[in-house]
């Protein structure tokens, strides 16, 4: 028999199936609401279970947990990609990679922050750069600055490009010039929405505004520092 835990009744359990219990709970008990609360319970676990059984569908793999933390352990830490095959990454995680696998991770993880970087820009935007000489080659490092909607954050920073002039020793305003245009042209921006260029106050990147026809937004550090070595420069003493 079956004890009915809203009306305390007992239900003569059938050969098969459970056609009394059923009768009792719709017709006979007189505490239906209870079986209804209880019948929606069940109904909304059954609901939850398959959202579970959903999800454990988009759930990665071991393997690929295992690369994204080793991805994320030699971009964090500027490691040379060599270190997936080294015995002591064995000794330290249990398994390695092939410096390949890293190289083809990295070369998709690239191209997939590069197009959301390009739904991310707005129209109107400016640049911030900065370069430094190592040897004969010049480097130069971008970054797109716009506003945001965020209280808490005014403006967005995000690097889109760090690299080496497209002529690596010459550094006129021309070469700067062709490096920023192939950069807003390879994601997609809107060129006329380029409002001011931020950087040092050195005359080729006030020739490379004027060549752009936008204002340049001088770095404050580097005319303070400017500043300061002319004082130190007039004050004997120092």
């Amino acid at each position: 028999k079956y004890n009915c835990i809203g009306c305390g009744s007992s239900i003569t359990k059938n050969r098969s199936g459970i056609t009394n219990l059923a009768f009792h709970i719709t017709k006979s008990c007189k505490k239906t609401e209870l079986w209804e609360t209880k019948y929606n319970e069940a109904v909304e676990a059954k609901l939850v279970l398959q959202h579970q059984n959903s999800l454990k569908n988009l759930l990665v793999t071991k393997k690929a947990h295992q690369y994204h933390l080793w991805l994320k352990f030699i971009i964090d830490n500027n490691i040379e990609f060599s270190i997936v095959e080294s015995n002591t990454a064995m000794n330290l995680v249990g398994h390695t990679m092939s410096r390949n696998t890293v190289v083809k991770y990295i070369t998709g993880l690239k191209v997939t922050v590069q197009n959301k970087i390009k739904k991310l820009v707005p129209l109107k935007y400016g640049i911030l750069l900065d370069g430094w000489s190592h040897g004969s080659c010049h480097y130069v490092c971008l970054f797109v600055v716009f506003p945001t909607s965020t209280p808490d954050k005014l403006r967005e920073y995000i690097l889109l490009r760090m690299n080496t002039l497209p002529t690596l020793t010459d550094q006129s305003a021309a070469n700067h010039k062709k490096y920023i245009e192939e950069t807003i042209s390879f994601y997609e921006m809107n060129r006329n929405g380029l409002l001011f260029i931020c950087g040092d106050n050195a005359n080729v990147n006030k020739k490379l505004t004027k060549e752009l026809n936008v204002p340049i937004v001088g770095c404050m550090s580097h005319l303070l520092n400017l500043q300061t070595r002319d004082f130190i420069d007039s004050s004997g003493f120092i």
